[in-house]
């Protein structure tokens, strides 16, 4: 599949948005999200929020304790690193938006994303403090990945910096 354009009808794009893999939506996500407020990038982002909610309605309610893969942070475009890691204005961006919306992809299964909590509350603060120091947890003796962990390593304190009570 050729990657979406933020260009064009908003309803072509969120047409393409249905049946786009999660890479390509996510790179949508990401350049509508850089865009807002623009009206048209707002409306993209609105109608991506929509589909988001009915389809989390359609996750599976069955519970698998493994994480997933791809996860959360991948389906928003989140990526750190020498290879396709965003510039930190973007990953700041993006994890503000994580904190702050109801409106996520759904990954998973229902049990899953319950464990991220209400947007703006502790559990999801929580939630993705641990996401990112795991993520450095498993990639800290590999030197290839020393920019990634430092990245992720970052995010956290940025994240419990901004959204403390």
């Amino acid at each position: 599949m050729h990657p979406i354009k933020v260009s064009g009808s908003i309803a072509k794009l969120t047409s393409g948005f249905h049946s786009a893999g999660l890479d390509d939506r996510a790179d949508v996500f990401v350049r509508a999200l850089s865009r807002a407020p623009d009206p048209a990038a707002t409306s993209l982002l609105n109608n991506i929020q929509a589909i988001w909610i009915k389809e989390r309605f359609e996750l599976l309610k069955f519970v698998d304790e493994r994480s997933p893969d791809p996860g959360l942070l991948r389906a928003l475009g989140y990526h750190v690193g020498v290879s396709q890691g965003r510039p930190v204005e973007q990953r700041r961006m993006l994890l503000n938006y994580l904190m702050s919306n109801e409106a996520l992809p759904p990954i998973k299964d229902e049990a899953y994303m319950a464990q991220w909590g209400a947007p703006n509350s502790s559990v999801r603060r929580s939630k993705l403090i641990r996401v990112l120091r795991n993520l450095a947890d498993e990639k800290i003796y590999f030197d290839q990945f020393r920019l990634a962990v430092s990245e992720w390593l970052q995010d956290a304190e940025y994240v419990h910096t901004k959204w403390s009570a």
